[in-house]
């Protein structure tokens, strides 16, 4: 599960990725590399917790809502890891879990 959640992760790192021309040589020259924010909601320490991008070693924030609160269904996919592809995604995700 955690190799599909890291899929999806690289998935939307790429997609932001552009480029304006490209030499025959290989190399490309980017006109604009934006690099979204991405967060993964995740359970430590029985509680869901935010990660930032693909650094599941230490939530940037705990929060107080227990992973035992939540529907079986709701509780596998933090386990998984649940990928808010923005901050406004992540506020939303964290408001329906915490209801």
């Amino acid at each position: 599960m955690l190799i599909c959640a890291a899929s999806a992760i690289l998935a939307l790192i790429f997609a932001a990725f552009t480029y304006d021309s490209f030499k025959p040589s290989g190399s490309i020259h980017a006109a604009a590399i934006e690099t979204p924010q991405i967060f993964v909601l995740g359970e430590w320490d029985g509680k869901i917790a935010v990660f930032e991008g693909t650094n599941t070693k230490a939530p940037v924030s705990v929060t107080q809502i227990e992973l035992q609160t939540l529907r079986e269904a709701d509780r596998a996919l933090i386990r998984a890891g649940l990928i808010a592809a923005s901050h406004a995604e992540l506020l939303e995700l964290l408001e329906d879990l915490g209801s």
